[in-house]
């Protein structure tokens, strides 16, 4: 069996690393035409099933770099008001680690020993009783004996594959930033935190979110120990920052919200 994996996303190359480990061969192609194309970054919460599929895809030494680049968040979503009032805190279940890591720095981990095809855009597939053929824009093709996709929310194989399955606009806006975490920025937030999650939710049900992605130790020492020659990018701690809100509370279309000077978009939560 020969599998095709279109787009190296982290469900992507989570699963090629599983086939890769199990002796099946596969390929996978990325529109990109780098890993670093793009900016690419933002905290993911990781539980203990999470890890332990990463455990069971990844060669030991990348999972251990996975766990060395993790940082341990408080297991709890704190949730305040607009005034930075706490009023609730939900504690998850300690069934095993909440790990708070950087998307990017995952992503690093996942790709290396992999066979990536870069600067491949998927346009469609073909099939016949041999197998299928995906056929990409700069007329190249390939050939085996499954097709998966794994290119992200506007996937073109799920388009041909599945034309009725729309995507909705659920009519939520969210904005993502982050906040360098120095000793200066480090002292603004209070110690509970550094949770998995805490969020300020206004009448209006407008919400800012803040999530800490703080290495436990250097990704580049870790890097170094663990898998020598895999050097990781993105090192520095922060605290993600989110703000979100219903299109009819913001009052404005993606494009306008997009042209938006930041002091004008500092205005969504101007009464707080």
């Amino acid at each position: 069996m020969s599998v095709i994996i279109i787009g190296a996303g982290m469900g992507g190359l989570s699963l090629a690393q599983g086939l890769h480990r199990a002796g099946i061969p596969c390929q996978v192609y990325e529109r990109d035409a780098a890993p670093g194309a793009r900016v690419q970054g933002y905290r993911l919460h990781i539980d203990h099933v999470g890890d332990s599929a990463l455990r069971e895809v990844l060669p030991a030494e990348l999972h251990q770099l996975f766990r060395a680049t993790a940082g341990r968040a408080l297991p709890a979503t704190q949730i305040y008001d607009e005034q930075l009032r706490r009023v609730d805190e939900l504690i998850l279940a300690e069934t095993g680690p909440h790990l708070n890591i950087n998307r990017f720095t995952v992503r690093q981990i996942l790709l290396h020993g992999l066979d990536v095809r870069y600067d491949k855009r998927f346009t469609h597939y073909t099939t016949d009783a041999g197998g299928v053929t995906a056929h990409f824009a700069d007329g190249t093709s390939a050939r085996g004996d499954l097709l998966v996709g794994a290119d992200g929310v506007n996937s073109p194989v799920r388009r041909q594959y599945l034309p009725h399955a729309e995507v909705v606009d659920t009519g939520l806006l969210q904005l993502y930033g982050r906040i360098p975490l120095t000793a200066p920025t480090r002292a603004l937030f209070d110690p509970e935190m550094f949770a998995v999650f805490s969020m300020a939710v206004a009448p209006d049900r407008t919400m800012v979110g803040f999530a800490p992605v703080d290495y436990p130790e250097p990704v580049a020492e870790a890097a170094a120990r663990l898998v020598p020659g895999l050097e990781l990018r993105d090192h520095e701690p922060y605290m993600t920052c989110a703000v979100g809100a219903r299109r009819e509370v913001v009052g404005l279309s993606d494009a306008e919200l997009a042209a938006m000077p930041p002091a004008e978009l500092q205005e969504l939560a101007s009464g707080w």
